[in-house]
């Protein structure tokens, strides 16, 4: 009987160690939720990062979202009433504003595929080929208000039982502009 109790228990268990935050190498309570009505600059370049094979976080937000500038020094964050994000910043060329399409998740962070391409024949059980192209970026903040940015990437493919592939999560930290 007891042994049946434990067997029992055990996906139980490993189902509740499996979840998580969503943000990569973080706790829930390490960040907070981030609302429509949120609107701030901060500063392009990343002051922390949290990746594994890469110690450097001089990666900026304007990088993450694919955007080509080379002289920003902040960039404004905003919402439209349709809930796309608008990324607003200044370069050498004047004021520059980008809209992403996204989705607001009910674990608080914000959601933007960037690229997302997936794939497989036959569908469900790709036996014969599949192919996978992914862009994630969350978004989210600190206790302290500054901004984090979760940043997942995922490629790869397969033919028959030959395949090729690798991903990478990444936790960026961008402080926030005293406005």
């Amino acid at each position: 009987m007891r042994k049946r109790m434990i067997f029992k228990s055990i996906p139980i268990f490993l189902t509740l160690i499996a979840c998580g935050s969503g943000m990569t190498g973080i706790e829930s309570s390490e960040f907070q939720k981030i609302d429509p009505n949120f609107s701030g600059t901060f500063k392009n370049r990343s002051y922390k990062n949290i990746r594994p094979n890469n110690g450097g976080h001089d990666l900026k937000i304007i990088d993450l979202f694919g955007l080509k500038s080379k002289h920003a020094d902040s960039i404004n964050l905003s919402f439209t009433n349709d809930h796309s994000l608008v990324v607003k910043f200044n370069d050498s060329t004047g004021v520059r504003t980008e809209q992403f399409n996204g989705k607001f998740s009910r674990r608080g962070f914000y959601e933007i595929y960037l690229k997302k391409k997936n794939i497989e024949i036959p569908p469900l059980l790709p036996l014969l080929y599949c192919e996978y192209d992914t862009n994630r970026i969350r978004i989210s903040f600190t206790p302290d208000n500054d901004l984090l940015i979760d940043n997942h990437v995922a490629f790869g493919g397969s033919i028959l039982v030959l395949g090729n592939g690798g991903s990478y999560n990444a936790l960026y930290y961008f402080e926030r502009v005293k406005e």
